[in-house]
């Protein structure tokens, strides 16, 4: 197979992709779409219509984060499995081809996900409260002091891309229980790290009050440090896919 990208080759595995993500994740986000909304009509029956709005609104994130955690192994779960994974190596495509594909599938379908959840429970709340329909959303994030700017949007969407680039490294590298493993690595390194690097920041700390000396620097630094990472886990994918044999 031609290891050169073909945009004819791209766009067959990627709509290959697509239509199976309904057989391999399909029930997984039907559930997580479904949770906001048995706990609303949980609150709605036992407690109040207020109440409900507010579980519902702040379940919305939280189902959005477990879907972008569980996508690459749900989706891609024996790509890097000796016996299971043959049909993924036999695809008319080349490894570029199909790591690309696997990397926008990943990325789309978890916000796919929260498009469909905001749009049916912003009509939930309009049926509910007769408003305008983002006005409890809105209020929300006002009650959590969150504000729309270019620099939190950036930001959200650099965290976004991380998240989705260390789940999908993982995926190429686990072979069972890819998620949990993930996230028990990834608690245990953060300790280990926060442990090791302590005496730095203590003995530096000074230093990088002076460096970081605005809210917008802390800002780019953030935003550099989100970048490097996701760049890093993508580029850690593609080379296990590349190098990978079944």
């Amino acid at each position: 197979m031609n290891t050169e990208f073909d945009i004819d080759r791209f766009m067959k595995v990627l709509k290959k992709d697509f239509h199976s993500v309904w057989p391999t994740f399909g029930i997984m986000m039907l559930i997580l779409a479904l949770i906001p909304a048995a706990m609303w009509l949980f609150c709605i029956t036992w407690i109040d219509g207020h109440t409900a709005l507010n579980v519902c609104w702040f379940l919305i994130p939280f189902c959005f984060f477990l879907a972008t955690i569980t996508a690459p192994s749900r989706i891609y779960k024996s790509c890097n499995l000796p016996n299971q994974g043959i049909h993924f190596a036999m695809l008319p495509a080349s490894k570029k081809e199909k790591f690309w594909s696997m990397m926008l599938v990943t990325i789309v379908v978890p916000l796919v996900l929260l498009a469909v959840m905001i749009a049916f429970y912003s009509t939930l709340t309009f049926i509910q409260q007769q408003s305008f329909v983002l006005d409890e959303p809105a209020r929300l994030l006002k009650e959590l002091d969150y504000t729309f700017s270019t620099q939190t949007l950036l930001l959200s969407v650099l965290y976004y891309l991380a998240n989705t680039s260390v789940f999908f490294f993982t995926n190429t590298l686990f072979k069972r229980h890819k998620v949990t493993k993930t996230i028990l690595w990834s608690m245990a390194i953060s300790f280990v790290a926060s442990i090791a690097g302590l005496p730095f920041l203590i003995t530096s700390s000074t230093n990088i009050h002076t460096v970081i000396d605005s809210p917008q620097t802390l800002h780019l630094v953030f935003d550099i440090i989100l970048l490097l990472w996701t760049i890093g886990f993508y580029y850690g994918a593609y080379y296990r896919l590349k190098k990978m044999n079944y």
